[in-house]
């Protein structure tokens, strides 16, 4: 409820780096054990929703999801711009080693994720959240300084995503859950949109990234959520 009601009166930004300002404390080295150990953790979990209460009789109790999956569509996507010599990035807005331990499953090096990023100190981690920040317009500004270019393809999926989406020009593929806002957007800035991802082979994106011009030339930089 905290974190909930910190969203609500700071912002997005404010609560998303709430929660990473509470691994203050840990060893750099342990931190990262942890995020794998929970992704791992988590991906094996039954898909289910955790109900938590304060106390017994507490009549507004929040509700958590548990569980994760991968998107076996989104990493055929990934293998699919690989083979073209794509160099392919990930950005979120959870803490840095989280990012890195779930993309560690879809093949992508730590070298290439982008979450939110702590401070350290002789080897453990502070409060301090370093600047930029990834979340929502923060991760237009998060890619810019780690590229120095414009990617060539940006996949977003909500309302997060949408300055991200409107960076710079390229290939620019909606993951449509439903945002009116982002639909519109999408019709206007001329994005791809994907509805879901039932046959990859003949996606919208798998289909897009063979008519990109230059394919065959290395480096270019797609950046997916």
């Amino acid at each position: 409820k905290a974190y909930q009601d910190l969203c609500q009166r700071h912002g997005l930004k404010e609560c998303r780096s709430w929660m990473v300002r509470l691994l203050w404390g840990f060893r750099v080295d342990e931190l990262r054990t942890y995020a794998q150990e929970a992704v791992k953790d988590e991906l094996a979990r039954p898909l289910t929703t955790e109900v938590i209460r304060e106390h017994a009789g507490d009549a507004a109790p929040v509700e958590v999801r548990r569980g994760v999956r991968m998107i076996a569509e989104m990493a055929d996507l990934i293998v699919h711009l690989k083979k073209f010599g794509f160099d392919v990035w990930v950005v979120g807005d959870d803490g840095q080693e989280f990012i890195e331990a779930m993309a560690g499953h879809y093949g992508i090096e730590p070298s290439r994720t982008l979450g939110i990023r702590s401070g350290s100190h002789e080897g453990k981690i502070t409060d301090e959240i370093l600047e930029p920040v990834p979340v929502e317009s923060g991760k237009a500004s998060v890619v810019a300084a780690a590229l120095g270019r414009v990617p060539a393809l940006v996949v977003g999926a909500d309302g997060g995503d949408a300055e991200l989406l409107g960076y710079g020009s390229g290939l620019r593929l909606l993951l449509d859950k439903g945002n009116g806002a982002l639909r519109a957007a999408a019709a206007e800035k001329g994005w791809l949109v994907q509805p879901a991802f039932a046959r990859p082979a003949n996606s919208a994106a798998a289909a897009a990234v063979e008519e990109l011009p230059g394919l065959k030339t290395p480096k270019k930089t797609p950046v997916l959520p």
